[in-house]
């Protein structure tokens, strides 16, 4: 899939995704 191509935009994503939920 994408995400294994663009494993640094799903890290990216996963951050972003971790940030929010614990703010």
């Amino acid at each position: 899939c994408l995400l294994l191509k663009k494993p640094n935009l799903e890290m990216l994503t996963s951050m972003l995704l971790l940030f929010l939920l614990l703010n």
